[in-house]
């Protein structure tokens, strides 16, 4: 028997069908993109870093608005004071490319450096013959997304497709004036679902901030403008809700069943800062 003899052992989920609406392709892109923040890679172009050298776990990425439904990322510095890498990656018209390009070569993918393009996603090839099969702690897994390891696919095409669109691209910031809402302060009717949620909301919530009431075409938004949070009422347009979500509101959305509204006051307390 051969002693101190050296075998390589790659780890990876077992190689299960892909899930509907391809949830494990976007959490192989959420991962990819957070490993490539933090490791070292050397663009050949410029001489400079195309990632950010940091330790596993200060670039934290969260799916929204929650894990079984995931329509957006939060990317957060999860050290104190934090490196200043997001600021980076909103200012710097081409660090968000450079991060993309650096996830799909961390999922084994034979991309090369800029000034060369980035392959199409059907024409993406794995770097070398030891490239595992879903998923590996050498690319997508880590002690941070174990919950996630079952869903996670380095093959997805949806993944690969997010990550080569985000490799191309510029980015620039828009000068934007803030918009502007018509506060309301009339009465809501006194039989409509406001009236009822503002009943409960002095019972429940009983010397909390009461919303601002913001006029948007016919339909009346409850909100915090301060901390970017907005009720949703059995009548509030889904459309609406979803329109400002992608502004950056956190919604809570109060069921047709009022019995549920004490659980969805507590929810709603806990995003204000509000205790009792």
């Amino acid at each position: 028997m051969a002693v101190n003899q050296v075998r390589r052992v790659v780890i990876h989920p077992d190689d299960s069908p892909l899930l509907s609406n391809s949830p494990r392709g976007r959490q192989a892109a959420v991962r990819a993109l957070e490993l490539a923040l933090r490791v070292k890679q050397q663009l050949e172009a410029r001489g400079i870093e195309a990632v950010y050298q940091l330790e596993e776990g200060e670039i934290l990425a969260e799916p929204l608005p929650e894990a079984n439904e995931r329509r957006g990322l939060l990317l957060y510095e999860a050290a104190e004071g934090g490196a200043g890498v997001l600021t980076r990656l909103v200012h710097e018209p081409d660090a968000l490319s450079r991060v993309a390009r650096a996830a799909l070569q961390i999922m084994h993918l034979d991309v090369p450096n800029p000034p060369h393009d980035v392959p199409d996603p059907e024409d993406l090839e794995d770097a070398d013959e030891n490239a595992c099969i879903a998923g590996c702690y050498r690319c997508l897994l880590s002690y941070y997304n174990q919950p996630d390891h079952a869903i996670i696919d380095r093959r997805d095409r949806a993944a690969r497709e997010i990550l080569v669109r985000l490799a191309r691209v510029q980015t620039r910031l828009l000068d934007q004036e803030p918009e502007e809402l018509d506060i309301e302060d009339q009465p809501a009717d006194e039989d409509g679902w406001e009236a009822r949620w503002r009943a409960a909301f002095a019972r429940e919530l009983h010397g909390a901030q009461p919303p601002v009431r913001s006029a948007v075409g016919e339909t009346a938004v409850l909100q915090w403008t301060d901390d970017l949070v907005a009720i949703a009422l059995p009548d509030t347009p889904p459309e609406l809700q979803h329109e400002w979500e992608e502004r950056g509101y956190t919604f809570v959305r109060f069921a047709a069943d009022e019995s549920t509204w004490p659980q969805t006051f507590i929810r709603l307390g806990r995003l204000l800062g509000f205790q009792r």
